[in-house]
């Protein structure tokens, strides 16, 4: 069985150092940063200027390339269940994301 675990969090909370930390001990690991995948398939700064629906479809496809190019049993990924956005929240999860992975975690 191959774990996919995500470790979801507001910015700054430690996700991706905590996720450092442990794959260094857990062999048979790696981990892919969620905004470091969006930025390989699209320019950053575009994405953020997107309307929902693109930037939705664009998580969609994080995932996918993630489930593609992961060759471990444990695989670890950073991300944001949401981001404020003037008086309500900006939806980030996907039901990709839901569906492919086996744990997440909400720091």
């Amino acid at each position: 069985m191959r774990y996919k675990i995500g470790i979801y969090g507001i910015s700054g909370s430690g996700k991706t150092t905590l996720i450092k930390n442990i794959v260094k001990y857990i062999n048979d690991s790696e981990f892919f940063e969620g905004s470091k995948v969006i930025t390989n398939l699209k320019d950053i700064e575009l994405f953020k200027k997107l309307p929902d629906s693109q930037k939705y479809k664009i998580r969609e496809e994080v995932i996918d390339y993630i489930n593609s190019n992961s060759t471990k049993k444990y695989v670890f990924v950073d991300g944001h269940y949401s981001f404020i956005k003037e008086k309500s929240f900006e939806i980030a999860i996907t039901k990709t994301d839901i569906n492919f992975y086996t744990h997440i975690f909400y720091i």
